[in-house]
């Protein structure tokens, strides 16, 4: 028996990215990649995706949003178009952030504790250093809090903000995961 669908949709970055995911697997993602303006592209892409899935808006189990950090622009429209979306299609929307969804991708630590850190432009980073989604701190890479034991660090600025703290003594590794990936 299949199980309703669930839309996961991504735009906190340079990437505008939907997926389907049912049945415990990714059904379907179409993703556009620019440096802004790319979640404008987001209704056409979930369009383009249905369609391609034979699935339609009302058939929807969820739509799961990543609600930052991130591009500002790209955090709101996908948040409006998904509760537009959920609201049209009676489903609920399920709020994930970077962290989660990048702790989603590191899969086992062997005791290490878990940083992300998103850039966040002229030598600031967005970081969270714990599975508290609400646990986001902004600071320069230079004056990043030292970690408590060994640490993982994923996101698009862990090489710098590894490279920084590995320089004050750190025992810290950036992990593969870069960005959200919604497989």
């Amino acid at each position: 028996m299949l199980t309703l669908p669930l839309l996961a949709l991504d735009a906190s970055s340079t990437r505008c990215v939907a997926g389907l995911w049912a049945d415990g697997a990714m059904r379907g993602e179409i993703s556009r990649e620019g440096p802004t303006g790319e979640a404008a592209l987001l209704p056409r892409l979930v369009a383009d995706l249905l369609d391609a899935q034979s699935v339609a808006p009302r058939n929807l189990a969820g739509v799961a949003v990543v609600v930052g950090p991130g591009s500002f622009t790209g955090i709101r429209a996908s948040l409006a178009f998904a509760h537009g979306l959920s609201l049209a299609a009676g489903c609920p929307i399920i709020a994930v952030t970077v962290a989660e969804a990048l702790a989603e991708g590191v899969g086992p630590r062997l005791g290490a504790g878990l940083w992300c850190a998103l850039d966040a432009r002229k030598g600031r980073v967005f970081l969270s250093r714990s599975d508290d989604p609400a646990d986001w701190l902004a600071t320069s890479v230079d004056a990043a809090p030292m970690p408590d034991g060994t640490v993982l660090i994923a996101g698009d600025a862990a090489m710098p903000l590894c490279d920084a703290l590995a320089a004050r003594g750190a025992a810290v590794s950036p992990v593969a995961a870069r960005r959200p990936e919604l497989a």
